[in-house]
């Protein structure tokens, strides 16, 4: 029950025009390499809580190429791109992810018997941050030397 003058929360809006401009994006990302930060934007926008990226991270987890990011703390992106991908657990665990289906890092982690708590990622970068460390990625493409993928982090989407 939700008491007088309060609201629930929805965390995606699903407003027709919303996710209009959101389709848009993804169709017109494909002929325009700007296109993917103006799809990162509406899908900000149709997931207020989120952070949103778009990157190319190699087979060996080192320096991401990152194409678009939305609602990232410029720091906290920085600091990812700097150091923490070249620590994160999920990606040297990546190829084991299928392409084209999204999953959580929750769920993966469980399914490969990771121990992210334990990690320098977890303790160094997510925990001083506060920040729930599950999201969801959807690995795009991915080769012998490189892979692409979407991730939306939100704590309170996937809390």
């Amino acid at each position: 029950m939700i008491s007088a003058g309060r609201t629930r929360h929805r965390p995606i809006d699903r407003d027709p025009d919303i996710v209009g401009r959101v389709i848009g994006a993804a169709y017109e990302a494909v002929s325009s390499p700007q296109g993917w930060q103006d799809f990162a934007d509406a899908l900000s926008a149709a997931i207020p809580s989120a952070r949103i990226s778009f990157f190319i991270h190699g087979r060996v987890p080192g320096v991401p190429s990152i194409l678009a990011q939305a609602g990232w703390n410029p720091i906290d992106l920085r600091d990812y791109r700097d150091h923490f991908a070249r620590v994160n657990p999920f990606l040297k665990l990546a190829h084991h992810v299928p392409i084209g289906v999204p999953e959580t890092s929750h769920g993966f982690a469980r399914r490969m018997g990771m121990d992210i708590e334990g990690s320098e990622y977890f303790n160094d970068y997510v925990r001083p941050r506060r920040r729930n460390w599950n999201a969801i990625a959807l690995v795009l493409e991915r080769n012998e030397r490189s892979m692409t993928a979407l991730s939306v982090v939100s704590d309170e989407l996937l809390s």
